[in-house]
């Protein structure tokens, strides 16, 4: 494993470009995905899905995989309708 595959700022970066989105008239009322931060600042007008599939990000999406497995393992099917 390398240094680049252990990144862990993208959504750091991603977060310094909030003010700008929410401030952009062509943002700021937006719901599409690939008008966020994130695509903003890392994405390259790509949507964080869109961009996690590249095969460059790769090593990132198993690292996301693995955490969404984790946290699923954690919290029961309702956990999100009954908020424990």
């Amino acid at each position: 494993m390398t240094l680049s595959n252990t990144r862990l700022d993208e959504h750091f970066k991603a977060s310094a470009y909030l003010w700008e989105t929410a401030s952009d008239p062509k943002t700021a009322k937006s719901g599409e995905p690939h008008k966020a931060p994130f695509s903003r600042a890392i994405g390259g007008g790509k949507a964080f899905w869109q961009w996690l599939e590249q095969p460059k990000n790769a090593f990132i999406q198993h690292r996301f995989d693995i955490a969404m497995s984790g946290i699923q393992a954690l919290t029961s099917n309702a956990a999100i309708l009954s908020g424990r």
